[in-house]
């Protein structure tokens, strides 16, 4: 096979001397993605939360777009060299070190990205095509491709004709891919799960209270302490003020928690059930902190607790 005659004649540089290669893969819809995500976003938080947020959301999704935009693989007479985007995550793979290589197809569900697979690790920007390299150990590593034949002669340029894995070798290569993609999803199914609880236990009524020095309240993530000296009125109300921004807070469908800001009232924390009025609105000289619970009974009786103990030590 001439240089001429490969694949979609995609090779962006076939070297003249022996077999050596680079080839370049741009992710065009992870680069659509993630750069409509970005301005979109930046747009949003620019114009509700202001430029404080918008800014490091904007650099976080820049520095994906330039870390995982592009996959470039590089083939010489010693090594392979793979790298995403600018070149903060590379890998070099001395040719010594490959015992065997072919052309194989991914699963649509292995995604973009660095990869896990029960088949092994995966560097991939996009498309399903991909050579496997066999490394010593005997460990798998695929290289995401749009052109793997190509890639594939490349090697055959510079390793010759790859022989076959003895059936105890390849057994024992993929029983370590699945090792470390089972460890990888039992760890996700921790991480999720304990996201999962702790969004259960946010999502859980507020605690509050009041006592002769401070009213209290809390929830799995947020809380607030306001002395009762600091305060300057406490009301119930049926309507709250229009959410200008959520500043440091959660948004669990009806149920919101944390720092937001309201109109009119600025920055202040909510503890609330919103469409179950009446709200306890505790107002200090600077903030104010907004509890109301789905049991309209409950809000009540906490705004009497602690009328009756502000009054007292007024």
């Amino acid at each position: 096979m001439t240089p001429h005659r490969l694949p979609d004649m995609a090779y962006t540089l076939y070297v003249r001397a022996g077999g050596r290669y680079l080839h370049t893969q741009v992710g065009w819809l992870l680069i659509v993605l993630v750069g409509g995500t970005l301005v979109g976003v930046s747009a949003l938080l620019l114009f509700s939360a202001g430029l404080a947020l918008a800014l490091p959301v904007a650099v976080f999704l820049a520095l994906v777009l330039a870390c995982f935009g592009w996959l470039t693989v590089r083939v010489d007479e010693s090594d392979v060299m793979v790298r995403f985007g600018v070149g903060l995550i590379r890998k070099r793979i001395p040719l010594a070190q490959v015992r065997s290589f072919r052309v194989v197809r991914n699963k649509w569900w292995y995604g973009w990205g660095i990869r896990f697979t029960p088949e092994g690790t995966l560097w991939n920007v996009s498309g399903l095509g991909a050579v496997e390299l066999t490394l010593d150990g005997p460990k798998k590593f695929r290289i995401g491709s749009d052109e793997p034949e190509a890639l594939e002669h490349a090697l055959v340029q510079v390793l010759g004709t790859p022989r076959a894995l003895s059936a105890q070798e390849h057994a024992t290569a993929e029983r370590g891919a699945r090792r470390v993609w089972l460890v990888l999803v039992a760890l996700a199914f921790v991480l999720l799960s304990g996201l999962g609880l702790l969004l259960w236990a946010e999502a859980r009524p507020p605690r509050a209270s009041a006592d002769a020095a401070f009213f209290r309240v809390s929830s799995a993530v947020y809380s607030a302490e306001v002395p009762l000296a600091d305060i300057t009125d406490v009301e119930l109300t049926r309507e709250l003020p229009r959410i200008v921004a959520r500043t440091n807070g959660t948004g669990l469908g009806r149920t919101l928690r944390g720092n937001f800001r309201l109109d009119r009232l600025g920055d202040g924390k909510l503890f609330l059930t919103s469409g179950s009025p009446p709200y306890l609105v505790v107002k200090t000289r600077d903030s104010y902190v907004i509890v109301g619970y789905s049991d309209p009974e409950r809000t009540r009786d906490l705004h009497r607790e602690l009328l009756a103990r502000w009054r007292k030590g007024l």
